[in-house]
C-alpha cells in the first residue's frame, strides 16, 4: 500500500535491533527516498553506516540530519565518533567543543569525553587524555571508558591504576579480550606472576570463544 511507505522505517528499526544491519540498510534506504528530509531516517543511516565501517558515508548523513535538526542528539554524538574514527583529530574536537559549549545542556556528556580522551590519545597527549577520560568516567558507567583509562594510565607509567581500570572493564565486558590481554601484561610488567598466570589462562579461553564465534558468523554468512 503505497500511502503507508513509512512502515519501512519501522521494519528497518526491528532489523536494527535484530543486529540484522544490511535489511535495516536496504528499509531504511527507501524510507530516505520517500522523505530524505526526515532527521530520524538520516541519523538513523549514520549509524547503521558506522557499523559497516563506511565512515565517509556516515558522516554524510550526520551532516544531513544536523542541517535540519541542529541539536540532533544522535547526529551529534554520531559526527563525533565518525571524525574520531576517520583520523581527523582537529575537526573531532572542534565538534566536541561545541557540543560542550552549547546553551540548554550538553548531548551525552560521558560520551562526548570519552572521544575527547580517546583523541588526545591518537596524539599522545596523554595529560589531557587523563582529564578528559576521568571527566567520562564520573559521568558514563562503560566498559569502553574504563579500558581507555587503563590505556591511558599504562602508557603514563601508573601501572595499579592500569589494573584498577583494566580490571573494572573486564566486569563489565568479560568478553573483550584485548581488555583481557592488556590487564595480563601490566600484572606481568610488575612480576606479579600468579596473577599473571590466572589473567593470560583466561585470555587464552576468550580468545578460543571469540574464535568459535567468527567460526559461527562466518559459516552463516557463507549460507546466505
Amino acid at each position: 500500500e503505497p500511502r503507508f511507505v513509512e512502515i519501512h522505517y519501522w521494519q528497518a528499526q526491528v532489523a536494527q535491533m535484530g543486529t540484522r544491519i544490511e535489511e535495516a540498510e536496504q528499509l531504511f534506504a527507501i524510507a530516505f527516498k520517500w522523505r530524505p528530509r526526515w532527521p530520524a531516517v538520516t541519523a538513523a543511516l549514520g549509524n547503521v553506516y558506522s557499523a559497516f565501517e563506511e565512515y565517509e558515508k556516515a558522516l554524510d548523513f550526520f551532516d544531513r540530519t544536523l542541517t535540519i535538526t541542529p541539536d540532533h542528539p544522535e547526529a551529534l554524538i554520531g559526527r563525533i565518533r565518525t571524525l574520531s574514527l576517520l583520523n581527523r583529530p582537529g575537526d573531532a574536537f572542534a565538534a566536541i567543543d561545541a557540543v560542550l559549549a552549547a546553551e540548554g545542556g550538553r548531548v551525552f556528556p560521558g560520551e562526548v569525553y570519552y572521544w575527547r580522551a580517546w583523541n588526545f590519545t591518537q596524539i599522545m597527549d596523554l595529560d589531557m587524555a587523563w582529564t578528559a577520560i576521568e571527566q567520562a568516567n564520573a559521568l558514563w558507567v562503560n566498559s569502553e571508558v574504563s579500558k581507555l583509562g587503563g590505556i591511558i594510565a599504562y602508557r603514563r607509567w601508573q601501572r595499579p591504576t592500569a589494573i584498577e581500570r583494566f580490571t573494572a572493564a573486564q566486569k563489565l565486558a568479560p568478553d573483550d579480550c584485548e581488555n583481557v590481554y592488556y590487564l595480563g601484561i601490566t600484572h606481568a610488567e610488575l612480576r606479579d606472576w600468579p596473577a599473571t598466570k590466572t589473567v593470560f589462562e583466561g585470555a587464552t579461553a576468550c580468545i578460543d570463544r571469540a574464535r568459535e564465534g567468527l567460526r559461527k558468523e562466518i559459516a552463516t554468512i557463507e549460507k546466505g
